[in-house]
């Protein structure tokens, strides 16, 4: 889904940013990842989810790690 795809992207763009933004984007992962821990059935699709996008994406595609609609 869209939350997966955004996700994986923001971690594989992780090491580009300034340390300032580095540091928000690694407390909104862990925040968000926290919220969905309270929904295990939530979670784990997540987590399905974001393997699937980790394997169908590179950091190289032109469209920024999305998947074609």
């Amino acid at each position: 889904g869209p939350l997966e795809c955004l996700t994986y992207m923001t971690i594989d763009y992780y090491p580009r940013y300034q340390p300032k933004p580095q540091a928000t984007t690694c407390l909104s992962i862990i925040k968000m990842i926290s919220v969905l821990q309270t929904k295990p059935i939530s979670i784990n699709h997540f987590y399905l989810e974001l393997e699937e996008d980790k394997d169908e994406t590179t950091t190289t595609d032109p469209g920024f790690g999305m998947k074609p609609v």
